[in-house]
């Protein structure tokens, strides 16, 4: 079984080398202007360990669900092969981002991001919409 090391959304994401630099990490909540929300791109990251049996193409999928189970705007998928452990490691670390874009909030309410892999969703980060703020 696939192991889930990470999963966070990011404002910005730029990948280098190996690695990537995020910014505005760690948000959960939305305090919109007004409702319905064009809400601006984000990226969805996931961080994942595969043993040497789990080698070979999988696909990771993320969607926006509503409190009810439904979507919210597209849901996204990419394929990927993960490269094969070093002979002296029993796994091997690979993250997969995803730019989530053209994100519409209804209204306030929770909401989930939910990742996938093959097909079976694997992490879930929650996003709460607030009450539009009101001018004084």
């Amino acid at each position: 079984m696939v192991d889930v090391n990470f999963g966070f959304l990011c404002n910005e994401l730029e990948v280098v080398g190996t690695s990537f630099n995020a910014s505005g990490i760690g948000w959960d909540t939305v305090i919109p202007p007004h409702l319905p929300l064009d809400f601006p791109p984000f990226y969805a990251v996931i961080g994942l360990r595969f043993s040497p049996h789990e080698m070979g193409e999988h696909s990771v999928g993320v969607r926006v669900e509503d409190i009810d189970g439904n979507s919210i705007g597209a849901a996204y998928t990419q394929s990927f092969t993960p490269e094969a452990p070093l002979p002296t490691h029993f796994y091997r670390n690979h993250r997969e981002q995803i730019q989530i874009v053209n994100l519409k909030f209804p209204k306030n309410g929770d909401y989930l991001v939910i990742w996938s892999l093959d097909g079976e969703d694997v992490h879930r980060a929650h996003i709460a919409v607030l009450p539009p703020t009101t001018s004084p």
